[in-house]
Parts: structure tokens; sequence; C-alpha cells
């Protein structure tokens, strides 16, 4: 079979937007009834907030006003979340206002939750990301990885998912989605395919980023989200660190990923898909055709690779590696981290990294003709502060709820669940955070759900990272629905995926998560954490 051999084009420096957490979907034909539910939604969200205003939840507390100010503002976001009568990240900014105006947060407190720590660690990951797609180096090591995977169906599919969770485990997981969706479109054209097939190798992509995006605590929001708020929560407890967060959670998406592949390979790649030796020649010679149009790895190529490794290098050994006992002493059974150099380590977080690796790609040159540096302004301005709105404006919204108080009440209201089995409460937290996150997005999710499920812990008495952990791992594996994440959204936009398609593969892979996450962390990542049910910390005790 011949196949195309339009070249690709391929100029260095030149760059596509990145990094979009949700797209916009076109519906065609929008009923009225669609119409009647979202006004509804609105004026619901106004409702609450009214309503709550008027009324008073646990009227016997001190700070009974705060607490029914914010759960009303809570319901008006989510009610516009899923509504959608504003953009996401335009939602994200009423606690900016609405908090100072009923008291709960000053403007100064409010507006600090949308520059911490969190906020610049993905500022500084995106501009990374964008340095190494301006620089072609990202499509280099797919299209590298790819030749040497090979070209039948179930090779394809196997270096397609490893490409994507390498970068999905260290970037952005829409960033991850952005670079290898295109990719993928690409090969499909390249070769001989059915829609059956394109569509199974769109949603291996798609779903194989937000699962690889758990690895890491850069990978996804709510990673880095859940250790911020552990570390200002329980200032006292051990630190969840990178290295840590690692071992937790690279075994649970290997078996995720696993099973991932075969669900794909076996339902999507028939015998009609299987290619000839022929196909799979000629395969080969396009796609070394496309990677000597990219020529030698450039200089900036190098640089960022380089800087990249640094970045990851800084992020692990940051803190103390501590092997046995509670704390870093003179080497003994530990390792110490690079920030015990400065006087005050605590200061030091991986924000810092981020954005110090950003600000080394600002400064040195690209060597090219036009003299300029490996990363501009032009490029940075690619990146969707959308999305770092849209995580201040949850953070604002998590620390109202743990300031006011609203957090343990609500905690104090789950008395009942309680009673269970924790390990019950893990698979129920497991299941309501993984189909939560169909219709609220992920990171606000967890910053709403991490200050519930404390008060949970509290009301118990069990060790709160027993509960938080599979709930962050949870809020990452939303697969039904195209606006459930953003490499959902990604593939879905390119008209070759049904929302039915979606939410029948989706369905199943959910109830895969939730098996998946709960048996990991029952068998191993409980005991890795320190996280042991029957145990309550002085640590836990002292913030409660």
């Amino acid at each position: 079979m011949k196949l195309e051999e339009e070249p690709l084009e391929i100029e260095q420096g030149e760059q596509r937007p990145l990094l979009i957490e949700t797209l916009t979907i076109r519906r065609s034909g929008s009923s009225t009834l669609g119409s009647l539910i979202t006004s509804f939604r609105i004026l619901l969200g106004l409702f609450f907030f009214v309503l709550f205003l008027i009324l008073r939840i646990n009227p016997q507390h001190p700070k009974s006003r705060e607490q029914s100010a914010t759960l009303g503002i809570t319901l008006w976001l989510l009610m516009w979340w899923l509504a959608e009568p504003v953009p996401l990240q335009i939602t994200a900014l009423l606690p900016l206002v609405l908090f100072p105006v009923t008291g709960v947060l000053s403007v100064a407190e409010t507006a600090a939750e949308y520059a911490n720590n969190t906020v610049f660690l993905m500022a500084g990951g995106f501009m990374l990301a964008l340095a190494a797609e301006k620089w072609k180096l990202l499509e280099r090591i797919a299209f590298k990885f790819v030749l040497k995977v090979g070209f039948t169906p179930h090779k394809l599919l196997l270096g397609l998912l490893c490409v994507t969770s390498l970068l999905s485990a260290w970037m952005a997981n829409a960033a991850a989605a952005v670079v290898m969706v295109p990719i993928t479109v690409s090969i499909m054209e390249k070769i001989p395919s059915s829609d059956k097939l394109k569509k199974g190798f769109l949603l291996a992509v798609a779903y194989g980023s937000s699962i690889a995006g758990i690895i890491t605590p850069i990978g996804s929001p709510p990673n880095i989200v859940v250790m911020d708020w552990f570390s200002t929560t329980y200032p006292d407890a051990p630190d969840i660190t990178f290295l840590l967060w690692m071992a937790t959670s690279l075994p649970t998406a290997l078996l995720m990923l696993s099973l991932l592949y075969l669900y794909i390979s076996s339902y999507y790649i028939t015998e009609s898909n299987t290619f000839t030796e022929e196909d799979n020649i000629q395969s080969r010679k396009d796609f070394k055709k496309h990677l000597e149009q990219l020529g030698m790895m450039s200089w900036p190529e190098k640089v960022i690779l380089c800087v990249f490794g640094l970045a990851v290098f800084l992020w692990i050994f940051r803190s103390d590696l501590i092997f046995s006992g509670d704390t870093c002493v003179a080497w003994r059974g530990c390792l110490p981290g690079w920030g015990s150099l400065f006087p005050k380590p605590h200061y030091i977080r991986d924000g810092s990294v981020s954005i110090f690796c950003a600000i080394l790609l600002f400064l040195i040159p690209a060597r090219n003709e036009s003299n300029t540096k490996i990363l501009d302004w032009d490029t940075v301005q690619n990146i969707s502060w959308a999305v770092l709105w849209l995580t201040g404006g949850g953070f604002a919204l998590a620390r109202a709820i743990e300031v006011s108080g609203l957090a343990h009440w609500i905690g104090s209201q789950l008395i009942l669940l309680t009673v269970l089995p924790p390990q019950i409460i893990v698979v129920v937290v497991v299941i309501v955070a993984v189909f939560v996150t169909e219709i609220v997005a992920n990171t606000p999710a967890v910053q709403i759900a991490l200050p519930i499920l404390a008060g949970i812990a509290s009301e118990a008495k069990i060790n709160p990272k027993y509960f938080c952990i599979p709930a962050a791992h949870g809020v990452s594996c939303a697969f039904m629905l195209p606006t459930a994440t953003g490499p959902n959204s990604i593939i879905f936009s390119y008209g070759i995926i049904k929302v039915w398609d979606m939410v029948k593969a989706g369905a199943l892979l959910n109830v895969i998560s939730v098996i998946s996450i709960s048996f990991c962390w029952f068998i191993y990542g409980q005991f890795i954490l320190g996280a042991e049910p029957y145990s309550f910390p002085d640590w836990a005790k002292e913030t409660s």
C-alpha cells in the first residue's frame, strides 16, 4: 500500500498554543431544554448563596455566619462550574469578591492563594514545556521512540502509551496530550487504519495522559495540591516528598496503564487492522524521513534537556530523603536534601525550583540567526493563565472552608460514615472522587475534598493521609465525558471520538480505576507513607 509522502512541516522556533485545560466544545442543535437547565443552575447557585446568608448552619458556633457564607459560596461556584455561564476561570475569580464582602477572608488572604507555591510550580513547568515544544524536542523524542518500538498496531499502541506516559509524568497531563494527540493523528494518517483503530489510539493517549499524571507531583495539579495542603495544614507531619509520592503512585499507575493497554488492544485492534510487512517497511521509511527533517539535535534542544534534567534532580533531592527514623541527623539513615544548605530550608519549595529553571532558559541564547534566547515572552504568553486562575480559585475556596471551620462541621455531619471500616470508607472516597470529577474540575474537587476528608479522619481518629492520598489519585481518573479532563477535551475536539464512544470506554476505565487505586493503596501505598488506618498520629491530634 502506498502511503502518503507529504513531508511533515518542521520549522525550528515555530510554536502553537499549548497547555489547554479545556476546549470549547461546540454542540449543534442545542435544545431549549438544555438552555433551561443551564439557566436553572445559574439561578440555583445564586439562590444557595442568598439562602445561606439568611440561614445559619451550626448556630451555636462563634463562626456560624462565616461557615454559612462559605457553604453558600461553595455551592454557587459548583453550580457555575457545572453550567459555565462564564468561563471556568472567571468563576474561579469570584472568591476575590465574595469572601471579603462576607467577612470570611480578607482580600490579601484570598489573593495570596492565587500566587502560592503550587501556582508558581505549575507556571514554571508550563514554561519548560513550551520551550520543549517550541524547539521540537518533544516531537523528536516521540518519533525516535516510535521508530524503536515498531509499527504493528500492538507495538504502536504500546509505544504511544509509553511516550505519552513518560511525558505526562513530568509535565501537566493536558500539555502531554496537546503534544501527543497531533502526533497520533499524524501517525494514523500515515498508516492504514480504520475509524475504530483511530478511536482506540486517541483514547489510549488521552487516558494514558491522565493516568500517568499521578506518577509524579508535577504530573497533575491535584498531586501538588495535596502535598502543599498537607505541609501547611499539618506542619509537624513528615513531608510527603517527591520521591515518596513517586514510590506510592508509580505502581498504581503501571497497573492501570497495563489494564488500559489490554482493554484497547483487545477491543479496538482487530484482524482487519493488522498491517502487512510492506506497510511496516514503508511506515518506517516515512518516519525516518520526518526525523531527518528535524536534523541533528539543536543547541536549544540540548539546553532544554539539561535544564529539565536539572529541574527533576532539584525537585527530587530538595528535601531530606529519610530511610529510617523521623529526622535526618548527620547522614544517619538519610540523605540530606540540598535545601539544608540554606539558612531556612522550609522557605524553599518546588515552585522556586520551577521558576529558577524557567528563568535559566530566558538567559541562555539560542545561538540562531536572530540571536534570541531559548525562551522569550512571546512564547510564554501561550501559557493557559486560565488554568492558574482556576487553581488559585480552588485554593482560595479550600482556605475559606478550613478557616471558617466548615470542613470540621461537614466532617462531624458525616460521623455515621466513620462507623464503617476504614477500608470501606476509602473505597467510597475513591468512587466519589472518580465520578464527581466527571462534572467538576479535578483541582477544585480535590481542594474542596481535602479539608472535609481531614474532618472525617479527625472524627474517626484515623491518619488523614489514609483518605486524602487515594482521593488525590481518584480525581485524576475521570474518563467518561469530554469535559471531565483536558486530555478528554483535546481528543474530542478532533471530531473522531463521539460522546458515546467516550462514555462506553470511560465507564469501564472508571471502574478499573476505583479497583486499582483501592487495591494498590491497601497492599502497599499506606505503608510507604506511614498511613496505617488504625493510628492517629500526634501531628494530626495537634491540628485537630
